[in-house]
């Protein structure tokens, strides 16, 4: 690049006819004065707190830069090489990325699930094609259950070259996306649009097949890997509620509902329970003419249901009861009256962080309900996995690859250890896929610690599929607030989902949330810092003293011309997204290689 008068002008121009700057009326290329510098900068592409954040390792600053950009589609492939499921998550997702964003401590977090639903959404309505399936590996795989942690790992096995089988017991794929979550969260062409794009990918569906039923594990042994994923859908309660009138285990009564076959429920509704199930039973029973009531043996501080949940509800309508422990149903010639219930108070937190409870067994009263609907809980039915594999609390038994203790066989979703929400399941998917590819390959599982994405769990697929287009960037690498500079950051208000007014949500399913307009979602999108990832915004390039920083337009990047760039360190420290970074120089090193040849 020619360094020369007229861009010091310019520049002059751009900081104000008020200052007085040195210029010189000549080229300074050939004053060398990168033979000064004892330190010098370097672009390093690092990963944002919502990146490390969110289970599934979506790329969330490069979505947002690119929906900044309205360039959706390319937001929504973006999304779509970590997982399978936008629309889905965009609508049920808990949104922890949102909890470590950065800018929560300049004024608000980014809506990124809301950008998310948008994108995803978008790509619907223009069709979008489904990815391409790269040329097969010979191997086959077998997945049991279709739900969202057996369909995302067939979604990334496929993605990696293996054929597919799924195993599903029900009449369709989804599981609980499906069956369970009430439409006026996630409705059903969503979940059948997305479903469709994985199945797209010549993945083979079994479906009214139940493993321990119809066939068995050995059954399975022509496929070179079997990946687990039966769900939990056995719900705690009753063993036989339809033997009282008016009593509900909360997983039938959400079938049902989504079905549209639910019961009319008039009068009062008991909700036992304190989980995301308890809270869509009670809103369900909301929309289906009840007045329901949710007792939960705590706080609300310990209430395991997402807070955003429990407030919509509130808002809505449903009362919450807390410090209520159930004894005992009442009936009356077979037909429920109501709750002995006792009150509680909270104990000491256990080594989990956990509060436990006692019952104050003086204060015991009555709730009157006419019906009861239980949501104590869901486990997986595993029986056909055989003892060895599972442990005392009906869990398969997994290693941190999600490999089992049975050869070839690995598991995961809700069947596992781990945090039971769509997302998570989604993310177990898809590290059973890079497991599962790895051991048909005969390679060390420990090759996926190189595409983990800072400290939190969450893997890279685009990093394991395409590892030569991440050799510089540095994964682990998380960057804090303190790093950024944002002196010319404004104060810009995060834009809420519309929603449904609650006086409407009892005439009907109508999804609750509403989706952004264009216009709110190009301005969240613009909010995000794009924390350690280059913008291109040329702040470093205007700011240089010594115009040693150009633009290469095949790289795409910013290069430093080390010839010219004395060290200053002022690229670095005015850098908003602190993507640059200063290393020390041996300066005798540096002397001697910088010299001219005939000083």
């Amino acid at each position: 690049m020619k360094r020369s008068t007229l861009q010091s002008r310019n520049r002059k121009e751009k900081v104000g006819s008020d200052l007085i700057l040195a210029i010189s009326t000549q080229s300074t290329e050939a004053n060398r004065t990168g033979a000064w510098r004892y330190v010098r900068p370097y672009f390093v592409d690092q990963i944002a707190p919502c990146h490390e954040g969110c289970p599934a390792g979506e790329d969330i600053e490069a979505v947002m830069y690119l929906s900044s950009q309205k360039r959706f589609l390319d937001a929504y492939e973006k999304i779509r090489e970590e997982n399978p499921f936008p629309g889905i998550c965009g609508r049920v997702c808990p949104h922890p990325c949102e909890a470590v964003c950065n800018r929560r401590f300049f004024d608000e977090p980014v809506s990124i699930r809301g950008i998310e639903r948008f994108v995803s959404d978008h790509a619907r309505s223009k069709g979008a094609a489904p990815p391409l399936r790269p040329k097969g590996s010979g191997r086959s795989v077998a997945v049991i259950g279709a739900g969202p942690a057996g369909l995302s790992c067939a979604y990334f096995s496929s993605l990696l070259g293996h054929q597919v089988t799924v195993f599903e017991e029900k009449a369709k794929p989804g599981g609980l996306l499906r069956y369970v979550i009430p439409e006026y969260r996630l409705p059903q062409q969503v979940v059948e649009w997305e479903i469709g794009q994985i199945l797209s990918l010549g993945i083979a569906l079994e479906t009214c097949t139940r493993v321990g039923r119809d066939l068995q594990l050995v059954d399975l042994k022509g496929f070179d890997a079997i990946f687990l994923a039966p769900g939990a859908n056995r719900v705690e309660g009753p063993d036989d509620p339809h033997s009282i009138v008016g009593v509900y285990k909360a997983f039938d009564l959400l079938c049902a509902a989504k079905e549209g076959r639910g019961p009319v429920l008039r009068g009062k509704v008991a909700v036992v329970g304190g989980g995301n199930t308890a809270i869509d039973a009670a809103r369900v029973s909301l929309r289906l003419g009840g007045q329901p009531i949710v007792l939960y043996r705590r706080s609300r501080d310990e209430m395991p249901a997402f807070e955003e949940e429990v407030s919509q509800a509130e808002e809505e309508g449903v009362v919450f009861r807390y410090f209520t422990a159930v004894s005992g149903l009442v009936e009356k010639e077979g037909k429920v009256k109501g709750l002995s219930c006792v009150e509680t108070e909270l104990n000491e937190r256990d080594e989990n962080g956990r509060r436990g409870f006692r019952l104050i067994q003086e204060k015991q009263f009555f709730v009157e309900a006419d019906h009861v609907i239980f949501a104590l809980g869901q486990r997986p039915d595993i029986e056909f996995v055989g003892s060895r594999v599972r442990n005392e609390k009906d869990l398969i038994i997994v290693d941190d690859f999600l490999a089992t203790t049975a050869p070839s066989i690995f598991a995961g979703g809700d069947a596992v250890n781990q945090p039971r929400t769509v997302v998570n399941a989604i993310a177990s998917g898809k590290r059973g896929a890079m497991a599962i590819d790895l051991f048909l390959k005969m390679e060390p599982f420990d090759l996926l610690t190189k595409t983990a994405i800072g400290r939190k769990g969450a893997l890279s697929m685009a990093a394991y599929r395409r590892p030569e287009h991440f050799s510089e960037r540095r994964l682990g690498d998380v960057v804090p607030y303190e790093a950024l500079h944002l002196d010319r950051a404004k104060k810009v208000s995060r834009f809420g989902l519309p929603r449904l007014a609650p006086r409407k949500v009892r005439q009907d399913f109508e999804e609750v949330e509403k989706g952004f307009n264009l216009r709110q979602a190009i301005l969240s999108s613009q909010r995000c810092f794009s924390c350690g990832k280059c913008t291109y915004c040329s702040i470093c390039y205007e700011l240089c003293p010594d115009l040693s920083l150009h633009f290469d337009e095949q790289s795409n990047r910013w290069e430093i011309d080390e010839e010219h760039c004395k060290g200053c360190g002022i690229c670095a420290e005015e850098c908003p997204r602190a993507v640059i970074r200063m290393e020390s120089v041996d300066f005798l090193h540096s002397f001697h290689q910088e010299r001219p040849a005939d000083s």
